[in-house]
């Protein structure tokens, strides 16, 4: 047994033996250059100002690699602070609080579906939330993938596809989610769940179409500037108003035929389209600040390429004001509950204290 433990401790101790003479060498020089430092540090006075710094001409420096195929390890701290970096570039990456862009429409129209008719399907709102996020899910996923096909993201490593490595991966998956998604919410939007209301389908089906335009080719529409009018009918008009029709309408079969009706747009669904509509915009709008450079790189003309960083400034508080603008007229003629201007008003100081916390 002794004699086994002997050979497997002589084995591992070998391979660094022939690295011995180096490691001895630069300890010697490192106790020479000590040496020469103390000498020079004891008699300052004996020194002249311009006189040029004393040169130790026994001392040699020796330059030693590190053996090949030893790798220097990382730290503890080290390898704690990489972890971090990458859970902070998977976080960007997954964008957690973009996923509030196929949200809101949904809640916004289950909102006003309730203010009209006094009934809500928690149900049916909860499910057109999941469909949602994955058609959003599909379009931050391949807008990525396009992205690196034009080599937009070479400086965004929080870019899925610089994460992973795996371009064809990310698209795959983008599209794996957009099949899931728009089975289920063609399910929901169509035939007897709706009372056949043939106008829902055909809104989701061109809100959709837009979406893929935004950034796929070969239409790549955002290039040219026009991401954002694109958002703003897609996520606005388009998608707000499908949604308010999808809950608003009830399933053949829960209430008398007599009683069913074709649901109309209110003057209040309108109002709430157009903000959610601009709202998301401006989402889009500003995620193109610190993309500047980039943009121009890859010849992407986006608005604020076009306006620069001042006046885009500008045009997002002008926007922001016009948001507010809208709703308190919304509510001064009775589209909208006085409610909804109050919620606009504690919006600001809420996101304010929620940052201060983080």
């Amino acid at each position: 047994m002794r004699g086994l433990c002997a050979q497997t401790l002589l084995k591992n101790i070998t391979p660094w033996q022939q690295h011995l003479p180096t490691l001895r060498r630069s300890l010697h020089v490192c106790r020479r250059v000590a040496a020469g430092s103390l000498r020079a540090s004891s008699s300052p006075a004996t020194a002249s100002p311009d006189a040029e710094p004393p040169r130790n001409s026994n001392v040699e420096l020796v330059q030693h690699d590190v053996p090949e195929g030893i790798a220097e390890p990382m730290s503890e701290e080290m390898v704690v602070t990489e972890q971090q970096r990458r859970r902070k570039l998977w976080f960007a990456a997954i964008k957690p609080p973009m996923y509030t862009v196929s949200i809101v429409p949904v809640l916004v129209s289950a909102a006003a579906a309730y203010a009209a008719t006094g009934m809500l399907s928690l149900s049916k709102c909860l499910q057109l939330n999941l469909a949602s996020i994955l058609i959003i899910l599909w379009l931050n996923l391949s807008n990525d993938a396009f992205d690196a096909d034009m080599n937009t993201d070479g400086n965004k490593p929080e870019s899925v596809v610089n994460l992973t490595g795996n371009r064809n991966g990310v698209l795959a998956t983008a599209f794996a989610c957009f099949a899931v998604g728009i089975i289920w919410l063609w399910s929901l939007v169509t035939g007897p769940a709706v009372q056949g209301d043939p106008r829902i389908a055909v809104m989701l089906g061109v809100a959709i179409v837009l979406g893929y335009i935004y950034q796929g080719p070969p239409f790549r529409w955002s290039y040219k500037g026009l991401g954002e009018p694109l958002c703003f009918v897609a996520f606005g008009p388009l998608a707000t108003g499908a949604f308010y029709l999808a809950q608003v309408a009830r399933p053949v079969g829960s209430v008398p035929a007599a009683a069913v009706a074709v649901p109309n747009v209110s003057a209040a669904v309108v109002a709430c389209s157009v903000v959610v509509g601009i709202t998301t915009s401006l989402i889009l709008f500003c995620s193109h600040f610190h993309q500047i450079p980039d943009d121009i790189a890859a010849n992407k003309i986006s608005p604020l390429v076009r306006l620069g960083t001042a006046n885009g400034v500008k045009v997002l508080q002008l926007a922001l004001a016009g948001v507010y603008g809208l709703v308190a007229l919304s509510t001064a003629v009775g589209w909208l509950p006085p409610g909804c201007f109050g919620a606009l008003c504690l919006a600001s100081p809420v996101v304010r204290a929620w940052h201060a916390l983080l």
